[in-house]
């Protein structure tokens, strides 16, 4: 379970960080952080990975308990603040449409859950030094290697095929999927379906 969980919340990094290049949505807090906790959570799957081909230990379960639950409440927090950013608060200084405005009461919240992260971030780290700790005294090999090599999710490179000439029409659509307005759009893609 505790895999899973760091393999969800990294997936969320991933797709907020992927969306924010493409989008004017601001991030909860700096770009640096969310990569920092991605980095720590692959590293953190990487010693499962390699943990779990050893055998288990009850220090070990209880620590994989402890990286579920950080991994949730991340991913909360992340959640939930994104989700405020996106969606017009009507309350919020008056404004009924658009992007959310800056206002003092929206910065208190924003600088709140930014905290709230870094308290997680914190005791992820304290996790990660526990980690390392079992991992001299269990002489764990390769995490290492593997924590630099570990699985993002990304597409997998494509060199036979590639499109060429469509870089406008893919800003445009994502312009589109990606836009601020709350209406209900339909986008129709067609062509010719392909093998896979």
């Amino acid at each position: 379970m505790a895999y899973a969980a760091l393999v969800s919340l990294t997936q969320t990094l991933d797709q907020i960080l992927n969306y924010h290049q493409y989008c004017s949505i601001p991030l909860i807090c700096e770009q640096p952080l969310f990569e920092s906790l991605r980095e720590k959570l692959r590293f953190l799957q990487a010693f499962l990975e390699d943990y779990a081909q050893i055998g288990g230990e009850t220090l070990v379960e209880e620590l994989e308990g402890r990286m579920r639950d950080l991994a949730h409440r991340a991913q909360d927090i992340i959640e939930s603040h994104v989700s405020d950013q996106i969606s017009p608060q009507d309350d919020c200084c008056g404004f009924k449409k658009g992007p959310k405005p800056v206002c003092k009461r929206c910065m208190e919240l924003e600088l709140q859950n930014v905290g709230d992260l870094q308290k997680v971030i914190e005791q992820i780290d304290s996790v990660i030094e526990q980690v390392m700790s079992i991992r001299k005294s269990c002489k764990v090999e390769d995490v290492q290697r593997s924590y630099t090599s570990a699985p993002a999710s990304r597409v997998a490179p494509n060199d036979g095929n590639k499109m060429v000439g469509f870089d406008e029409d893919i800003m445009a659509l994502k312009a589109r999927l990606c836009g601020e307005s709350s209406k209900l759009k339909i986008v129709s893609i067609v062509g010719m379906g392909g093998i896979g």
